[in-house]
């Protein structure tokens, strides 16, 4: 195939890096925000300080 030469496969991979590394971010931020807000939530509300 012609149309697939190394410049292409280095732009595809870096895009891929980035595509990755976003979803880890964006997952543990949210898991880092669940574990942050859920305790609170289930705490009855006159023991909460």
């Amino acid at each position: 195939m012609s149309w697939i030469s190394p410049e292409l496969i280095e732009i595809l991979l870096t895009i891929l890096k980035a595509v990755v590394i976003l979803l880890v971010v964006v997952t543990c931020g949210a898991f880092m925000s669940f574990g942050r807000t859920s305790p609170a939530g289930s705490v009855p509300e006159p023991l909460r300080t």
